[in-house]
């Protein structure tokens, strides 16, 4: 199993791109704003568990100056994000029951939206590992391919709404991946199966990558090393916007410090379920 050394030596320091804010969540019939994008969730998680990584992203500077000096202080460099529009949303709806709506997620990004990709090459010669969160479809194909030609380990997060436009692009670049993270109505609709079982089987035909794969009951990892799984925690949920964020993160945390599977599952479950509440 590839395990990354963290020490003192900046070079050792893995790199999270994708987007600090914004998500903004309806549940049922209440209103209400997440606090953060991708990033922040997976980097809280990630930070808890003990890995700290270097953030490429893009936020409104001065909306969330206050956060950013909260990521500062916990060591968190932050001196690469690109300033974006205030116009950049992303609408999440979830009905009672917290089930996510595809057909009611919807997006608003400028035509000027800032490009977070010329900035991994900064990057590609100093450090060994990159995570990307999800972005926009356009970004996260155009970071997959641009890393690619580099000795270097690439681990993706996966969203539905993003899948469900473009998904022949997404099966093309994703090849390149060496960790994939994604959910239970994800994989189906990557593998294009319906049956867990014929999902796993085609994703493994697919994908070299190691797959972390979630659901309601249980988080499972099918690797090179074989099959781990580890059941849910069961919580009251509040908000399940940044479950999966913070469940990679705190995976990839946990697999880091310790170069283990398992290990890894327990701690982004342990932090998806902080996250729910």
């Amino acid at each position: 199993m590839d395990r990354i050394r963290l020490n003192q030596n900046k070079l050792d320091i893995p790199v999270c791109v994708g987007m600090l804010g914004w998500d903004i969540t309806t549940i049922g019939n209440l209103n209400k704003k997440s606090y953060g994008g991708a990033v922040l969730h997976f980097i809280a998680a990630s930070t808890i568990i003990g890995t700290k990584f270097k953030v490429i992203s893009y936020v409104s500077l001065e909306e969330w100056s206050d956060l950013l000096i909260g990521l500062d202080s916990q060591g968190i460099d932050i001196s690469d994000l690109v300033d974006c529009p205030e116009t950049i949303e992303f609408h999440i709806f979830y009905d009672s029951d917290m089930n996510f709506r595809t057909d009611k997620f919807w997006e608003k990004i400028p035509k000027n939206q800032p490009d977070i990709v010329q900035v991994l090459d900064k990057y590609t010669q100093k450090s060994k590992f990159f995570h990307l969160c999800p972005t926009t479809p356009e970004q996260d194909i155009r970071s997959l391919d641009k890393l690619r030609s580099h000795n270097l380990k690439i681990s993706m997060q996966l969203h539905i709404f993003n899948l469900l436009k473009d998904i022949n692009s997404y099966r093309d670049v994703l090849k390149f991946a060496d960790y994939l993270f994604m959910n239970e109505e994800e994989a189906k609709v990557l593998s294009g199966k319906t049956n867990i079982d014929s999902v796993i089987k085609e994703l493994r035909r697919l994908f070299q990558a190691d797959l972390y794969i979630t659901s309601s009951e249980k988080a499972i990892a099918i690797t090179q090393e074989g099959f781990f799984q580890c059941p849910s925690i069961r919580i009251p949920i509040s908000d399940p916007t940044g479950a999966g964020d913070a469940f990679a993160g705190g995976c990839t945390a946990g697999r880091i410090l310790t170069g283990r599977h398992d290990v890894g599952l327990r701690m982004g479950t342990i932090c998806a379920a902080s996250k729910l509440t």
